[in-house]
C-alpha cells in the first residue's frame, strides 16, 4: 500500500509539472496563432502569443537532425526530427551554420516527407522553448548538429501543435493537486494508523512484563 501511495505521489507531481506548462503556454498564447515573418519572429520574437504561423521563410531541409528510439534505422525512420529554418531573404546561404529558429516535428518521418514541409509558404505551431526547456537529449543533439547557433536565444518551434487552453491547464493543475494531496491524507492516516499498533503492542509487552 505505501508503495503504491508513493507512485501515486510522484505521478502527481509529475501531472503538476505537466499543469504549471500548460499554464504558462496558455497565459503566453491565443487561440488564434498571430502571422509573422520569419524576420520578424527573429528581431521581435513572438511577443504575448507564442502560437504562430511563420511566412517568409527557408527551411534547410539538408541539415535536419533527427531524435530517434534506441537501435532504430535513423536513415530512414525516426521520431522528431529538427530543421533548421531561416528567414527566406538569405537564400540557401542562411546563416552560415547559425540558426535563430529551428522546426521541431514529428510529421515528417523520412527524408520525402522532411523536403515536403512548408510547400504551402507556411509553418503553424508553437514557439515553445520560450516557456519551457528542451529535454536534455534533444538540447545534447542540438548543439552537436549546430555548434554554431546560440541556443539561449534559439526558437523551437514545435510544428502543427496548439497551445492548451487556461481552462486545460487549470484541470491539469488541479488534477495534480489532488492526486499529491489525496496521498499525503492517505499517508497521514496510515502514519496514525501505525502509531496506534505501536502504541499497543507496547502496552500489551509492558503488561505482559509486569506479571
Amino acid at each position: 500500500m505505501r508503495t503504491l501511495v508513493t507512485l501515486s505521489f510522484i505521478v502527481g507531481i509529475v501531472v503538476i509539472i505537466g499543469g504549471v506548462v500548460n499554464y504558462r503556454l496558455a497565459a503566453r498564447s491565443h487561440e488564434t496563432p498571430q502571422v509573422i515573418s520569419c524576420d520578424a519572429l527573429l528581431r521581435d520574437g513572438p511577443g504575448d502569443n507564442v502560437h504562430v504561423v511563420v511566412t517568409d521563410f527557408r527551411l534547410h531541409t539538408d541539415e535536419f537532425a533527427v531524435e530517434g528510439e534506441k537501435g532504430s534505422d535513423l536513415q530512414s525512420h525516426w521520431n522528431v526530427a529538427f530543421i533548421p529554418v531561416s528567414p527566406a531573404r538569405l537564400g540557401v546561404v542562411g546563416n552560415g551554420g547559425s540558426y535563430g529558429l529551428i522546426l521541431q516535428t514529428g510529421r515528417a518521418q523520412e527524408p520525402g516527407e522532411i523536403r515536403g514541409l512548408g510547400k504551402d509558404g507556411r509553418l503553424h505551431g508553437t514557439i515553445v522553448n520560450s516557456v519551457t526547456q528542451l529535454n536534455p537529449r534533444a538540447e545534447l543533439l542540438l548543439k552537436k548538429s549546430y555548434p554554431n547557433t546560440d541556443f539561449s536565444k534559439c526558437l523551437i518551434l514545435a510544428h502543427e501543435t496548439t497551445p492548451p487552453s487556461m481552462q486545460t491547464a487549470m484541470i491539469t493543475l488541479w488534477s495534480g493537486g489532488g492526486i499529491v494531496l489525496a496521498c499525503v491524507m492517505i499517508g497521514v492516516v496510515m502514519g496514525a494508523a501505525e502509531r496506534r499498533k505501536e502504541r499497543a503492542e507496547d502496552v500489551a509487552f509492558a503488561r505482559e512484563t509486569a506479571f
